[in-house]
């Protein structure tokens, strides 16, 4: 939801005044201030020079998109160090520069998530969209969450 939040305000110049800022939904999982700053600076690299631009939906929709999917995959990847595969993933849609850009914001965001508990399950690669599981260290069956 913060990526479809973060697309609303920067990219459309408008918030919906009944969506929620894009920042409550990381202090609601206690990621810190430099989590924040390194989501900012990736998803403007991501939506100022990713060709073709990725689409998001709107921030309640249940579904998330292809280019949603990308994203959260990215992150995935770099949270367990999966270089080749991240790196083939960022060169599908961004420069070199961007895309070595995109993996040091990457890495940053996702050891972040990691300090504050926060994984990712590894995606499964024979799925199209497969889903995410995002979990807390301490306690996996009271806090998981599943991502369509």
């Amino acid at each position: 939801i913060c990526i479809r939040l973060w697309a609303q305000e920067h990219c459309h110049d408008a918030r919906t005044e009944s969506a929620p800022d894009w920042r409550s939904g990381f202090a609601a999982v206690g990621l810190s201030s430099s989590a924040q700053q390194h989501f900012n600076a990736l998803l403007a690299v991501i939506f100022a020079a990713s060709r073709p631009a990725p689409m998001v939906k709107y921030y309640a929709c249940p579904v998330a998109s292809p280019d949603e999917h990308w994203l959260l995959a990215c992150v995935t990847l770099a949270q367990h160090d999966n270089e080749t595969r991240l790196n083939l993933a960022l060169a599908e849609r961004l420069s070199e520069s961007n895309q070595q850009l995109a993996v040091t914001l990457l890495r940053n965001l996702s050891q972040a998530m990691l300090d504050a508990g926060l994984h990712l399950s590894r995606a499964n690669t024979a799925a199209l969209y497969p889903r995410l599981h995002i979990y807390r260290s301490a306690s996996v069956a009271s806090t998981s969450q599943t991502l369509h």
